[in-house]
């Protein structure tokens, strides 16, 4: 724009790429369109500071793309029944909380002010108005202004069901305090009555069509109906219903199909964790291209040769992890110990089993004497040579291991030195 010096291009251009050109143009159309369409924003704004036309500025205000100029365009309003018009309409809160403050004539005020301001929502006393404010003015506080001096029960009603959002829905369900209106219709609005329905299809029908999600929820938590409960596994939108649902499916056939099926991952890890079926559990361990969906089946699988045999091809660090966290025999953690392809899985059942002794490495150390040659946890490092411990009877070091992590306790340890085991 610097190298614009020629005063015939300047003269038919400039205005639109120099805001102090911008400053020198009178004519209100075209400054309207230079502050809608100028590429630069100062531009636009420096076009919208020469405007004086209500019309237009209240166009700009309530259309243009950029929320300076918007902001701009509003200050420079005078016209109250056009600043009215822009707090009422605006779709950019900000520009609608700009034109409520520069409300300030009485009769504006008066007629619409209940609209736009909560101070003054409180002060309207017409009940069907206050239900329409609370169902239809475009700022929540406004809305929620208008439920709080609402006691009609059965409007109420209405704007629990209806309302925008879920604070003036919220809201509306607190001031509802009519017994009858409240059996007829507080199961859709109120989790706490909706526990209290027995009738699976009115469950169903809440599950899938109340406002609110706690609704749906406890809809959803309530019902035993096997086949509904499998469609909101699949269908409901919301993932806290479709949990719930699925929490309540027993029918191991419909838990295998989502299992494998379902569109959603959550639904597919809530149904794995109630699955029996160990031969389904392992091809999805073996198949499944998600790690997530691995993870979540190899923590079912009861057969311990299955999941060591998985632990040599299992692409996933996670699943690896967790596959030996699973494993409950003795012989399966001593072969992952000893011969895993990992080096870190050889290293786990060591390291947890050090962990659960009374004073750790350093207790293991003087259990061991002189015989520890290792890492201090009765596992040699790489370059040493392999030293085995063994607790005393028939529970090995690994086994005691898994019993710790199984039942979350701490087991007792007395340590003998007992033959070496081999650990490559």
């Amino acid at each position: 724009m610097g190298q614009l010096t020629d005063p015939a291009t300047l003269a038919r251009m400039g205005m639109w790429v120099k805001p102090e050109l911008t400053r020198q143009v009178t004519d209100q159309g075209l400054l309207a369109k230079i502050a809608v369409e100028a590429r630069d924003w100062d531009v636009r704004r420096a076009a919208v500071g020469q405007l004086t036309d209500q019309g237009l500025l209240a166009t700009i205000a309530l259309e243009g793309m950029d929320p300076q100029v918007r902001a701009a365009a509003v200050g420079r309003l005078t016209d109250q029944s056009v600043v009215a018009k822009v707090a009422m309409e605006a779709t950019d809160r900000d520009v609608r909380r700009a034109a409520v403050g520069r409300l300030t004539d009485p009769a504006t005020l008066a007629r619409m002010g209940m609209w736009v301001k909560p101070e003054l929502t409180r002060q309207v006393t017409d009940p069907e108005l206050l239900a329409k404010i609370a169902v239809e003015a475009r700022d929540w506080d406004v809305r929620r202004a208008a439920v709080g001096q609402l006691t009609d029960q059965a409007l109420l009603a209405t704007i629990a069901l209806e309302g925008m959002d879920p604070q003036v829905r919220a809201a509306a369900v607190g001031r509802l305090t009519d017994p009858a209106t409240l059996a007829r219709m507080g199961m859709w609005v109120k989790p706490e009555l909706t526990r209290q329905v027995t009738d699976q299809g009115l469950l169903v029908r809440i599950a899938v069509e109340a406002v609110d999600w706690e609704v749906r929820r406890a809809a959803a938590a309530r019902l035993t109906d096997q086949t509904p409960l499998a469609r909101l596994g699949v269908e409901a939108a919301d993932w806290s219903v479709r949990a719930a649902a699925v929490a309540q499916l027993t029918d191991q056939r419909l838990l295998g199909n989502l299992a494998v099926a379902a569109k959603w991952l959550d639904v597919r890890i809530f149904a794995i964790s109630e699955v029996g079926d160990q031969k389904l559990l392992r091809q999805l361990a073996k198949n499944d291209p998600q790690a997530a969906i691995r993870q979540a089946a190899v923590t079912r699988i009861a057969d311990d040769e299955f999941l060591v045999q998985r632990l040599r091809t299992e692409s996933s660090d996670t699943v690896r992890a967790i596959i030996v966290k699973t494993l409950r025999t003795e012989a399966a953690l001593r072969n992952v110990a000893i011969t895993s392809y990992y080096q870190r899985e050889r290293d786990q059942p060591c390291s947890d089993w050090a962990k659960s002794v009374p004073g750790g490495r350093r207790g293991i150390d003087r259990s061991q004497g002189s015989h520890t040659q290792g890492d201090g946890a009765g596992c040699p490092k790489r370059q040493r040579k392999p030293v085995g411990v063994d607790l005393k009877g028939d529970v090995d070091v690994l086994r005691a291991a898994a019993a710790r992590r199984l039942a979350d306790r701490p087991p007792s340890h007395k340590l003998l030195y007992v033959p070496l085991i081999e650990r490559c």
